[in-house]
C-alpha cells in the first residue's frame, strides 16, 4: 500500500502543478489533470503507455491501455519484440464501477506510488508470452495543456498528459525460457 499523501510535504509535486500522484490513476473526467475544473468534451479518455528495452537491444517491451467511460469500454495490449521475434496480447472488458483497478485480462499494470512507481505484469495467457516489470521514476513529469495556442499555425489538440523516463527492473519469459 502506497501512503502518497506523505510526498505531499516534500515539494516534489509542488514544482510538478497541476500534476498529482492521482494524475497515474485512470480516474480523470477531463483530459486534464485532476487539479483542474471539469470540462464537458465528449470525446474523453484516459490511456497510459510504455516502452521498456533492455541494454543491449535484444529486447523490446511496449504496454498500454485506454479506458473510455462513456463507452465503459477498457482496452490493453502488450508487445513483446525479443531477437527480432515479435509476439502481441490484446484485451477488452466493461470498465464497470471501479475505475481504479486498470487490469484489462492478462495486461495487469498497477500503480504502486503514483508518479514514482508502476508494476507491470503480463499474466498467464494463450501467447506464449509473460513478463513482471517494476519501472521507478527518475526524471520530473512535465504537464503539456490539452489545448494549445493557435497563433503558431497549427491545429488545437484535444489531447493532454505528460511522460517521464525511469529504470526498469524486469523477467520476461517467452515460451518458457526466462530473460
Amino acid at each position: 500500500m502506497s501512503n502518497d499523501w506523505a510526498f505531499e510535504a516534500d515539494g516534489h509535486f509542488a514544482e510538478q502543478f497541476p500534476l498529482s500522484p492521482l494524475d497515474d490513476h485512470l480516474i480523470h473526467q477531463t483530459p486534464d489533470p485532476i487539479r483542474i475544473a471539469a470540462t464537458t468534451d465528449p470525446r474523453f479518455f484516459e490511456r497510459h503507455w510504455n516502452v521498456f528495452h533492455d541494454q543491449k537491444g535484444d529486447l523490446l517491451i511496449a504496454t498500454g491501455g485506454s479506458f473510455y467511460p462513456n463507452l465503459d469500454t477498457a482496452e490493453a495490449f502488450a508487445i513483446v519484440t525479443c531477437r527480432g521475434v515479435q509476439r502481441s496480447v490484446r484485451a477488452f472488458r466493461r470498465i464497470g464501477a471501479n475505475r481504479g483497478n486498470i487490469h484489462v485480462g492478462p495486461v495487469q499494470p498497477t500503480i504502486v506510488s503514483g508518479m514514482r512507481e508502476w508494476r507491470h505484469v503480463l499474466a498467464e495467457n494463450d501467447h506464449g508470452i509473460r513478463y513482471d516489470l517494476t519501472w521507478e521514476d527518475t526524471h520530473r513529469q512535465m504537464y503539456r495543456a490539452a489545448y494549445g495556442s493557435l497563433d503558431d499555425g497549427g491545429q488545437r489538440h484535444v489531447t493532454a498528459g505528460f511522460e517521464s523516463f525511469g529504470r526498469v527492473g524486469f523477467w520476461v519469459e517467452i515460451e518458457g525460457e526466462r530473460i
